[in-house]
């Protein structure tokens, strides 16, 4: 198989990732080796974790998630001299800074929404697990050993 753009893992990196290339034309195949929803603690997405989601054009589906809304976070020291608040922020066209809002996402269902929103929007999926990295003599990458589920 021949593409030209391989992603290792399907998560939120990989998803946004295929969804900013399928925006210029190039359709990525990612490999993935789990099946979502997958177990993950909760996370909190940092302000400009959240503009990236936006620029995906996926804030109202995130709203839609009933994923609780931040506003900041209070970082706790050993005593209350040591504890103070950051609010989210996040960078406008010129570069300055804007109170903005985050999620505290389910990372099972984050996960699950981002990844098929990526493949909705064109991205292949490959069940499997990256296993080799192959190269020329000259050390660049040429392709990729995967262990299908099967076991291939």
């Amino acid at each position: 198989m021949k593409t030209d753009v391989l992603i290792i893992g399907g998560g939120p990196g990989g998803a946004a990732a295929a969804m900013f290339l399928l925006r210029e034309g190039i359709t990525p195949v990612i490999l993935e080796q789990e099946e979502f929803p997958r177990f993950h603690i909760g996370e909190s997405l940092t302000g400009e974790g959240a503009q990236v989601l936006r620029r995906l054009g996926l804030g109202e589906k995130m709203d839609a998630m009933e994923n609780p809304i931040k506003h900041g976070v209070r970082v706790y020291g050993t005593n209350a001299a040591t504890t103070w608040y950051v609010k989210v922020s996040s960078r406008d066209a010129d570069w300055k800074l804007h109170d903005s809002t985050t999620w505290q996402v389910r990372r099972s269902e984050f996960d699950k929404m981002l990844l098929e929103e990526a493949i909705k929007r064109g991205a292949k999926i490959l069940r499997g697990t990256a296993i080799k990295a192959l190269q020329s003599e000259d050390g660049a990458l040429v392709g990729i050993r995967i262990r299908h589920p099967n076991g291939e």
